[in-house]
């Protein structure tokens, strides 16, 4: 029986299990997606009687609806700070994160199977760093200035997977987790696809370990002490680990409701609070703020939204058809702001850090990315239309398309 893993999804809308593939994500920031519960009432609009309601949301295009003012990059002061590099080397890979050092992190398919591989922007440099056996896949966990996490697999259908840990300084890699086996009925649970995060010296991670009476995977929580090479366990029926303003925290079930509970040890998140008032969302944290993704229900008609601020309602009676959507939102320790409404089910933020949030989602377009500071967006328009890979450092935004990258360092 191989293990499926039914409460998480990846921002990135997908999940590309390709040879030498693997999601986006930044180094600063840890992203969970928790499913509904099983109450009639969770994952129910939250759009009808949200906080979206009070936005002043104008149309842009037919699936784009903004509730915070955009301004134009090409007309800003800050065409200085975005720098042009050409990176040839990984025009057709997976980019994995952006480091502090400015070097990018990748993936990518080889005659002799897939490599793990750093570029580096300023010096025009590429140096592979793991070179995987024929055959096998990879897929990005976790990294700070010290280590690189990846879960790989000897298949594409990973079925036989194990959690590696790479030091940069002795340039040397090792297995640190396998695969659960089920003790009675002998089969694999693969590795969970969940992130894992670095604390210090601690690597912590989830993994399915077996299913319960009801059918329900029993999804355990586990501290890998990198010095000492050992495994313990942090808790059982936990998983999602993160962390926020420099503490470890996960993610659990009410057994009575089957609600997600977040579990923060000594530290109140805001996130705590939004999670209980609306159930089920999205989360990407880095040290002191967080953006949060909702799925909503409005409705489908031509013209959604308007900018009538004396409206009390954002469509009439009449209105009964409805379509998906997705609202997003920046915490903080003292605000819940209101940021963007998608119609359809898109693509969300790819990271956040201290100073933006960033997207990547617009096809035959311009990226985009909202500056928390100045409290608007920010569209790349002096670019290339076209699709986009962005990854975020704590500083910088990176943009890339084909063989170009643009680098845009944030005052």
């Amino acid at each position: 029986m191989l293990k499926k893993s039914i409460v998480v999804f990846l921002l990135c809308g997908c999940f590309p299990l390709l040879s030498g593939c693997t999601q986006k994500m930044s180094p600063s920031a840890a992203t969970t997606y928790l499913q509904p519960a099983a109450s009639e009432n969770a994952g129910a609009s939250v759009l009808n009687n949200h906080r979206y309601l009070k936005m002043n949301i104008v149309t842009k295009d037919e699936n784009m609806l903004y509730g915070k003012p955009v301004v134009s990059f090409s007309k800003s002061n800050s065409n200085k700070n975005l720098k042009k590099f050409t990176v040839d080397k990984i025009s057709d890979a997976w980019v994995w994160n952006l480091s502090n050092r400015r070097s990018l992190l990748f993936c990518f398919s080889s005659e002799n199977g897939p490599v793990i591989a750093s570029y580096s922007l300023e010096e025009n440099q590429y140096t592979p760093l793991i070179r995987l056996k024929n055959g096998h896949a990879a897929e990005f966990k976790a990294i700070n200035d010290h280590y690189l996490l990846w879960a790989e697999s000897t298949s594409t259908d990973w079925t036989d997977t194990t959690l590696h840990i790479y030091d940069f300084q002795t340039q040397k890699d090792k297995i640190f987790y396998t695969d659960t086996v089920d003790p009675e009925s002998g089969s694999i649970y693969s590795v969970n696809s969940n992130p894992c995060v670095i604390r210090d010296n601690t690597i912590y991670f989830d993994d399915i370990v077996g299913i319960d009476s009801d059918g329900n995977y029993k999804i355990n929580l586990y501290a890998y002490k990198i010095s000492d090479e050992t495994i313990s366990l942090v808790k059982e029926q936990a998983q999602k680990p993160f962390i926020y303003q420099s503490s470890v925290g996960w993610f659990e079930f009410d057994k009575n409701t089957g609600n997600p509970v977040m579990v923060l040890n000594k530290r109140q998140c805001p996130a705590k609070k939004y999670l209980i008032e609306n159930g089920t969302s999205m989360f990407h944290f880095c040290q002191d703020a967080i953006s949060v993704t909702d799925l909503l229900t409005m409705p489908d008609t031509g013209k959604l939204f308007h900018s009538n601020k004396s409206s009390s309602s954002i469509y009439s009676d009449k209105e009964k058809k409805t379509v998906d959507g997705m609202g997003f939102t920046l915490l903080t320790e003292t605000s819940a702001t209101p940021l963007l409404v998608l119609k359809g089910l898109s693509l969300g933020p790819t990271a956040v850090n201290q100073k933006a949030v960033i997207w990547s989602r617009i096809e035959n377009g311009f990226p985009m990315f909202y500056n928390i500071k100045s409290q608007n967006f920010v569209m790349m328009d002096n670019l290339p239309k076209g699709t986009y890979s962005c990854v975020m450092n704590d500083n910088d935004l990176l943009f890339i398309n084909t063989k170009t990258a643009y680098l845009l360092t944030l005052s």
